[in-house]
């Protein structure tokens, strides 16, 4: 386990610094150009794009939105696949393919709970220099229903990927589940709020799907990646 997670880690740190200096900066910059005349939840939540309505876009709400969505996604089949891709061999030799899945869990949501905690810690530490306001209770609400979007969407992303291999690369299945998930999903994600304990229990459902799928179907997924 420590192997793999020292692994992960290094690999994130060394591979893939310029997408994790994006993801810190980035709503830094949108911070900073709209940090006079609001609220620093309204501000944050426009940085993370948490406030995006189909019916009335606003093209900043639109690309944050997509950033911080597709960006996290990238991440994680980014960390996932490269094992799946080059080092498949040696990592089934030290583990079995369902182990290999939980360790990688318990890796990426951790990772995933530490960057968006830095994420909205600077942004909480600048706008009570620049901005000169208080912290207000509401940010706390605003990280946990960010992390448990974010962490949902990129398990449906990465269990469609996991069915598109054991199919054999169906391209067909593959472009037509990520169409109907990006329908079916709801793109206000603060309005999810009320809903994060149903968030958090359908993510851990997606899991112990992949779990299951790794279990039974290790040599498939292994000869089809």
């Amino acid at each position: 386990m420590k192997y793999l997670m020292h692994n992960d880690l290094s690999y994130l740190l060394h591979k893939r610094r310029i997408m994790l200096i994006v993801i810190f900066t980035l709503p830094i910059l949108i911070l900073i150009l709209n940090i006079k005349g609001s609220s620093m939840v309204e501000i944050i939540k426009l940085c993370m794009g948490m406030n995006l309505s189909l019916s009335n876009i606003d093209i900043t709400q639109l690309l944050m939105y997509l950033f911080n969505v597709f960006g996290f996604i990238y991440l994680m089949v980014d960390i996932y696949l490269k094992d799946l891709d080059k080092n498949l061999e040696n990592i089934f030799l030290r583990m079995s393919p369902n182990k290999y899945i939980i360790q990688k869990n318990i890796f990426f949501v951790t990772a995933m709970i530490i960057v968006k905690t830095i994420q909205y810690f600077i942004m909480i530490l600048l706008f009570i220099i620049i901005g000169r306001q208080s912290f207000s209770i509401e940010i706390i609400f605003l990280v946990l229903t960010d992390l448990t979007y974010i962490l949902l969407i990129q398990y449906l992303f990465f269990m469609i990927y996991i069915f598109y291999i054991l199919f054999r690369k169906n391209t067909v299945f593959l472009l037509a589940a990520i169409i109907i998930l990006m329908v079916v999903i709801p793109k206000f994600i603060w309005g999810t709020k009320p809903y994060i304990m149903n968030i958090i229990t359908i993510t851990i459902l997606v899991q112990m799907i992949m779990n299951a799928m790794f279990y039974k179907y290790p040599k498939r997924i292994m000869e089809n990646v």
